[in-house]
């Protein structure tokens, strides 16, 4: 740690500017007018709000409503927790969209009967996604926020290691329901169309709690911390056991009634998305131990 004392304002420009140089992300704090061109020059300029000048609040990018540095720190590991809750929304939806558009290019090229209804898509996006994204949303902040590492100045929301998951899921997703399809359609459609919905819509559910952490097993994780989750993806299930077993919904969704046998079939093949990101999560934490 280096310490500069009574600088004047170019001093502070060129330590912003040396930090920089050297890869850093910096934050500078000021109050005055002095302090103007250095707020605008650092990463993330921060004005004091009852002490500071108006020059110095409008060269700001952040302006500290109760002047106390804590809150610097505390804005900081929220704003990391927000980052983070959108990269875990981000990858529930693209993942769970790519399975459903691998699942009908997979039956075009096999030359299948398309194995999912419009209606059904419309049912897995606004209900089921629906649901369990805001759920997801909900996750608590994780622990010792602050001490993990952060990829500084990469402020994109998709990163190589998000799009390798979505097509780490998406494949069981996939190979998943085209194979219960092909089993069916061609002596019972219906039915097959029907086994084709459930099975995507199992896989979302168990997508979902794979989405909490990029590295930590699911089963290391209390199931009871995100309550919303819980309660969503209770509700997804009691939806669509009336999206399978009730008439109206039976008529709306071109389903029909399965039986036990068939979700015998369906939850265990659908689990296999759960095994697949466990073994890459092993792996992702195996790289990392050998790196550090």
């Amino acid at each position: 740690m280096s310490v500069f004392a009574r600088v004047t304002p170019m001093h502070k420009l060129k330590i912003i500017n040396a930090y920089k140089l050297a890869g850093k992300m910096v934050a500078m704090t000021g109050d005055g007018v002095n302090d103007a061109l250095s707020l605008i020059s650092a990463d993330v300029g921060v004005a004091m709000g009852k002490i500071g000048t108006e020059v110095a609040k409008e060269s700001a990018d952040i302006i500290l409503l109760d002047d106390n540095f804590g809150s610097i720190v505390s804005g900081v590991e929220e704003g990391r927790n927000i980052y983070r809750t959108i990269k875990r929304v981000i990858l529930y939806l693209f993942s769970t969209s790519l399975g459903e558009v691998l699942t009908i290019i997979g039956a075009i090229v096999l030359g299948f009967p398309l194995p999912i209804l419009a209606a059904q898509i419309l049912w897995l996006n606004l209900v089921t996604d629906g649901f369990l994204d805001m759920a997801l949303g909900m996750e608590p902040k994780s622990d010792n926020l602050l001490e993990k590492k952060f990829s500084q100045g990469k402020s994109i929301f998709i990163d190589k290691l998000m799009i390798f998951r979505m097509f780490v899921m998406a494949f069981p997703m996939t190979v998943g329901t085209l194979y219960l399809f092909a089993q069916n359609y061609a002596t019972d459609l219906p039915k097959a169309l029907t086994i084709s919905l459930t099975t995507l819509a199992v896989f979302q559910w168990f997508n979902a709690w794979n989405c909490r952490s990029h590295s930590k097993s699911i089963f290391q994780l209390n199931p009871f911390s995100n309550k919303f989750l819980v309660g969503a993806t209770g509700i997804v299930i009691g939806l669509h056991l009336l999206a399978v077993y009730n008439p109206y919904f039976q008529l709306i969704l071109h389903t029909v009634p399965l039986g036990v046998g068939d979700w015998l079939l369906i939850v265990p093949i659908a689990f296999s998305i759960i095994i697949i990101e466990e073994i890459r999560k092993w792996a992702y934490r195996r790289m990392l131990k050998k790196l550090s």
